[in-house]
């Protein structure tokens, strides 16, 4: 059964201030509304009401909310009346887990693979790019499928195959590996022998060590460092780009999961223009696998986040990536990986500096993003906030966020919940999206995947829940991340086509 809630979503308003108070409790004069909605079926969130007929909104705030007939106090003659004829309305959303400027930036400028079913289908599609940008010093693109290819590591000879003369890097879906071809590997470094790979780098190679074509985690900063920069025109379009899509999918404000200086400024400029729709929570880089830069610049380019901010962006937020992905080993477990004895993954940090940062960003009031998937991955965060809450007497500064929480133990859950409160979850890797568990299961088996992300279990423990697209790894579209969340299926099929990834974690329509 398809939930009801995608019906047009006819306003998109900024949620920075609502009043509660009567209509008839404030002096006309003060209170004549810009704008009136009236007959619609309008979902508040507020649980005390949380359905009304109408809203008022004054200077881009809602200023009341009730019956048409109370609202209609608030309408004077310059006042702009809206019938809304029965629709569903809702306020703007928040997307908490978002990669814009990455994300855009390569679906402006790179080859976006356009649905590929095949390793065939890719290799006509890079061909027909490379042809068609002859001058293009490199050919970068998005995103090769997950489940595509046997334990997610596709050949470089593959690609060699159709492009043999210059670097190809294809991203996949999950944003954590390039799949890059012969000449890619040569002009980074991976193919020479002696070749020292960055600290917490995958490089899948053969059985004699030569590398194989895919790429993960830090070692795909290293060869971000060989490939040419988006300059502040391509930030610019980017940004409108970003608003654009996000304001048109209902999000009126979201938490970007990576932040570096080009896109702080690009928002600057986009201030000073008055040409921000949208509310950008920005956690900036701490050790971000895909940087440019040196832990010295991006803790800099912290410190001095506040010459950025604006009414519509603030920058009092990091992130920090404990592990990576599940693919590749990627993740730090305490049980080791699904037909492997004693492989228990790998994480992007040492326990130890996480420690030592948490300590030092709790300290200066920053909210820090964990990119945390493993058990033993979350454990670390866990520990860290710990000793974070440890030196300021037992209480932190601030909220953090852990986000992700794949395989989060009761334990780890019931000490989350007191510390800090706050759970990041990603809708897409707790139902069945189409790829990835079949993914996924050939690195934790059916039985640890069916304990993913359990949602109804973290509400339950007293958890307050945000969540995200996790874009552009993933669409840019909440309603199927909303359905999925109340069946943990995949919402593109009916009911029947489709298993539950542990249906008894479900949530309700109100709850998602």
């Amino acid at each position: 059964m398809r939930i009801l809630v995608t019906a047009a979503v006819s306003v998109l308003v900024f949620l920075s201030g609502c009043s509660q108070d009567s209509p008839k409790q404030s002096s006309q004069a003060e209170t004549f509304a810009d704008v009136v909605h009236t007959n619609g079926k309008i979902y508040t969130v507020n649980e005390s009401q949380p359905w009304v007929e109408a809203l008022a909104i004054k200077n881009r705030k809602f200023i009341a909310v009730g019956s048409s007939a109370e609202i209609e106090a608030l309408t004077g003659e310059n006042t702009e009346i809206i019938d809304l004829g029965g629709k569903f309305v809702m306020p703007g959303m928040i997307d908490t887990h978002t990669h814009p400027f990455m994300s855009a930036i390569q679906i402006l400028d790179q080859l976006a693979l356009d649905d590929p079913q095949s390793l065939e289908d890719i290799q006509q599609q890079v061909l027909a790019y490379a042809e068609a940008n002859p001058d293009r010093e490199w050919i970068e693109g998005l995103a090769w499928p997950k489940g595509m290819f046997d334990r997610e590591n596709p050949m470089r000879e593959w690609l060699d195959e159709v492009v043999p003369d210059r670097p190809v890097a294809l991203m996949d879906q999950g944003g954590h590996a390039r799949w890059c071809n012969t000449k890619a590997l040569e002009i980074a470094g991976f193919m020479d022998p002696d070749f020292e790979a960055p600290e917490f780098s995958i490089i899948e190679r053969d059985e004699d060590g030569v590398p194989t074509g895919t790429i993960r985690e830090t070692a795909v900063g290293h060869l971000n460092k060989f490939v040419p920069a988006a300059g502040p025109e391509l930030y610019d379009q980017a940004a409108v780009y970003v608003q654009e899509l996000f304001n048109k999918n209902g999000i009126t404000a979201h938490r970007t999961a990576q932040g570096v200086e080009s896109g702080l400024q690009a928002l600057q400029r986009a201030a000073e223009r008055d040409d921000l729709t949208l509310h950008w929570a920005v956690s900036l880089d701490v050790n971000f696998f895909e940087s440019r830069f040196s832990m010295e610049e991006r803790m800099a380019q912290i410190d001095n986040r506040g010459k950025y901010a604006s009414d519509y962006v603030g920058f009092d937020f990091a992130k920090i990536f404990v592990d990576g992905d599940l693919n590749g080993f990627g993740i730090k477990l305490l049980e080791p990986f699904e037909g492997t004895t004693d492989e228990y993954g790998s994480t992007n940090i040492e326990p130890a500096e996480l420690t030592r940062l948490v300590k030092l960003l709790d300290a200066k009031g920053v909210s820090v993003q964990f990119h945390a998937i493993g058990d033993q991955s979350i454990e670390y965060v866990v520990e860290a906030l710990e000793a974070a809450a440890e030196a300021n007497g037992g209480k932190l500064n601030t909220r953090h966020y852990p986000d992700h929480l794949g395989f989060i133990t009761p334990d780890q859950m019931k000490r989350l919940v007191e510390l800090n409160g706050v759970f990041g979850f990603a809708p897409y890797l707790s139902f069945t999206f189409p790829g990835i568990h079949e993914s996924y299961l050939q690195f934790v088996g059916k039985e640890r995947l069916n304990r993913m992300q359990p949602l109804r279990s973290a509400l339950d423990a007293g958890a307050i829940v945000g969540t995200g697209t996790d874009y552009s790894s993933f669409p840019q579209d909440p309603w199927p991340l909303l359905e999925g969340m109340t069946h943990r299926r995949n919402t593109w099929v009916g009911a029947d086509e489709s298993e539950a990834n542990n249906a008894s974690e479900s949530v309700s329509v109100t709850e998602a």
